[in-house]
This record gives C-alpha cells, sequence and structure tokens, in this order.
C-alpha cells in the first residue's frame, strides 16, 4: 500500500455502518435514543471480523457490546460480549483492546476509568463468567494508565501505547506478559523505543 493512500479520506455512502439502533438489550432514553457506542475496536477472528465497543445494558449497567462482520461494511448485533452485574459507579469500561495469543487463547483489555484490566479466555465473543486481574503500573498509583493499543507483538513482551488519566498524552510502554499479574512500564527514553524498532526491522 502506498502511504499516500493515507492522506485522503472519502466518507462511505452506506454510513453508517451500523445504525447502532434497534438493539432490544441497550440502555434508551425517554425519547427511544441510545447512548455510549463508543471507542470501536475491531479484530479479525477467522472468518469474519468482531467490533467491540462500550454501551449501557438496558438494565443501566456498562457493558462492551459486539458486532460481527466479514466485509467491514454489513455489521449483525451479537448483543453484550461482556456483561457484569456492578453499579456504574464502580466500574466503567472504555478503550476495549482485544487480541489473540500465543497459546491460541484471546485477551481483553478495558479501561477501568482510571486504571487497565485484563480477561484471558478461550472465545472472544464471550467473556460474561472470567474473572479480571488488574495490570500492575510501574509508575502508579496516583497517574493510572487508560485506553490501551498493542502496537508490537514480541513473545511475552508487547510494546503499546496508552494515555495516563492526569496527563492527557500519549506515552509509548513495555507490557509484560510473563508477569503476575501483567505489569506495564512506560518507556522514558527514545532509546528504549528505538531497540523494539530496530529489533523488529533487523
Amino acid at each position: 500500500m502506498n502511504p499516500a493512500d493515507l492522506a485522503i479520506w472519502k466518507r462511505r455512502g452506506g454510513n453508517p455502518i451500523t445504525p447502532h439502533t434497534g438493539f432490544d438489550w441497550q440502555w434508551t432514553s425517554a425519547r427511544g435514543h441510545n447512548r455510549h457506542g463508543r471507542d470501536p475496536h475491531v479484530v479479525r477472528v477467522g472468518d469474519h471480523f468482531l467490533l467491540a465497543y462500550t454501551t449501557m445494558h438496558k438494565d443501566g449497567c456498562p457493558v462492551v457490546g459486539g458486532l460481527i462482520s466479514r466485509d467491514l461494511q454489513t455489521f449483525e448485533d451479537i448483543g453484550p460480549i461482556l456483561y457484569r452485574k456492578m453499579p456504574k459507579d464502580r466500574w466503567w469500561p472504555e478503550s476495549v483492546n482485544i487480541q489473540p495469543l500465543d497459546d491460541w487463547r484471546w485477551v481483553m483489555i478495558p479501561s477501568m476509568s482510571p486504571g487497565l484490566e485484563y480477561y484471558i479466555g478461550d472465545d472472544p465473543h464471550e467473556w460474561h463468567d472470567i474473572t479480571p486481574k488488574v495490570i500492575h503500573y510501574a509508575d502508579g498509583p496516583i497517574d493510572q494508565p487508560v485506553a490501551i493499543e498493542v502496537l508490537v507483538k514480541r513473545g511475552d513482551r508487547w510494546l503499546v501505547s496508552f494515555f495516563e488519566r492526569n496527563f492527557n498524552r500519549l506515552f509509548i510502554g513495555e507490557l509484560d506478559l510473563s508477569a503476575d499479574p501483567w505489569r506495564l512500564t512506560r518507556l522514558r527514553e527514545q532509546s528504549q523505543v528505538d531497540s523494539w524498532l530496530v529489533e523488529k526491522n533487523g
């Protein structure tokens, strides 16, 4: 692909890709409006794509919703893929990220607003009964990370980007999957990032 192709974007005529209405499990206002269709994340699962996003269940509980597609143009609702019956002031998932692991399992990493937790399971479409663990942030506990994105995977070490809640700036870090619980460390020197890029390209 020519990088110049990413400089021009045109709105697809068939938008929106999903109307985000008519889902009988979602919360709606008295006027019939849906809210909280936020932070979409797309991952390939076999012969289709899974789009995960944060929203609200009709009982007022925060959930992660799921849509599947085979062409990234038409999407089918599969309902909540992560539902935890908890008061919304105690848990509010944001910026969900789903990744395949080397052992054929999957991990879901949502922000807890603030902080990050992770779920490990066998089916990326179903996370309800899995007990999460909180990712240990080496630079915490005051400035907890949110909204993680995986950039490079190298075994049990992942190069990631994320925000810190109090600073509202983008940082680069290393996520250590061999630790229990997983450990996130912010990279503070350009040389630390360069070592990832040199090894990846070398």
